[in-house]
């Protein structure tokens, strides 16, 4: 049996981690196929064509962690969270998948922890664990997540070579939108053809929880289905992350990460009428110790993380608990 995930260059350029939910379309030999004909394993509905080769191109070139799955979306879908019904899809794309009926909390709950257990959680514990590698470094790493789509959907034609996908965090988006502006003719969509809005997927997870700068890309499959279209796509989204233009684009020094002499800012969460208020105070590092109070970086106020002098601009964590109401 191949591992249940892959990982590469884990101790790499922490600042960036690439991730690949759709890497693979192993099924286990015992499954049958989940009772389809093999030909369906090579569609889209058992993994994202071309997908790896993009993430493996980013992750070399960069030598920063990739951390990609080793199963197929259709024995369980890792960027879906637990509670997702289309986490085991019964159904997809007009095919119905023989081995997952029934497999679900409801009426086969041992297989369903089965599935989970094997495959789902370690792969997410991978990711977790290179997290932590870049945090025990000091760093808040930039996460991309690369994905593919296919060129046509229900007999229509999808316009978009390319896109980014994203919830509420626009950091990366962002920089993604300006930096394909610059080549003439690509049709770079934006939260298209899917949106990055769903809860408990690989990213709200992982990065929208911790506050991490991230973005999902969505590559059209016969952009990249050939070695050239993967290293054209390859080389844009390596152009993407280079810390010369995280510099510029934020006007930050050192690498993007604040100094000692800025400041500090710290959110404070009230619930009132009318919603969520957002009272946001700043300390001067540099000012006499009353004014700094206590707080420094990574410790708890009012129940929010209050992130110190290390984080700046994209590698650093914005206040994730403001997101999860």
């Amino acid at each position: 049996m191949p591992e249940v995930f892959e990982t590469r260059h884990s101790d790499g350029d922490g600042r960036f981690l690439i991730l690949c939910d759709h890497a693979s379309n192993y099924v286990p030999p015992e499954l049958d196929n989940l009772g389809l004909p093999p030909e369906h394993l090579t569609r889209h509905i058992s993994y994202d064509l071309g997908a790896a080769e993009v993430a493996r191109f980013i992750a070399d070139s960069l030598n920063c962690p990739l951390v990609e799955a080793g199963f197929s979306r259709l024995l369980i879908d890792p960027n879906r969270g637990l509670d997702d019904p289309t986490l085991i899809m019964k159904f997809s794309d007009g095919i119905i998948i023989p081995a997952n009926r029934g497999v679900d909390r409801f009426n086969d709950l041992e297989l369903w922890k089965s599935r989970v257990d094997t495959y789902y959680n370690p792969y997410h514990n991978a990711i977790a664990d290179a997290l932590a590698r870049a945090e025990a470094q000091d760093i808040a790493p930039i996460i991309l997540s690369v994905h593919s789509f296919t060129p046509v959907w229900k007999d229509k034609p999808r316009p978009w070579q390319a896109a980014v996908l994203w919830d509420r965090d626009d950091r990366l988006r962002n920089l993604a939108i300006s930096h394909m502006g610059q080549y003439e003719g690509l049709n770079f969509g934006d939260n298209v053809p899917y949106s990055g809005r769903l809860k408990n997927d690989c990213l709200y997870r992982h990065a929208t929880y911790n506050g991490l700068a991230h973005a999902l890309i969505e590559l059209r499959q016969d952009e990249i289905a050939k070695p050239q279209g993967v290293g054209l796509w390859g080389t844009r989204l390596v152009a993407l992350r280079l810390v010369v233009q995280l510099e510029e684009a934020l006007e930050l020094p050192d690498k993007g990460r604040l100094l000692a002499h800025e400041v500090v800012v710290h959110a404070v969460k009230r619930e009132a009428r009318g919603g969520l208020v957002v009272e946001r105070r700043r300390c001067d590092l540099d000012g006499p110790a009353e004014a700094r109070g206590a707080l420094s970086s990574g410790e708890r106020c009012d129940g929010l993380l209050a992130h110190g002098p290390r984080r700046g601009g994209l590698g650093r964590r914005v206040q994730p608990a403001l997101w999860r109401a």
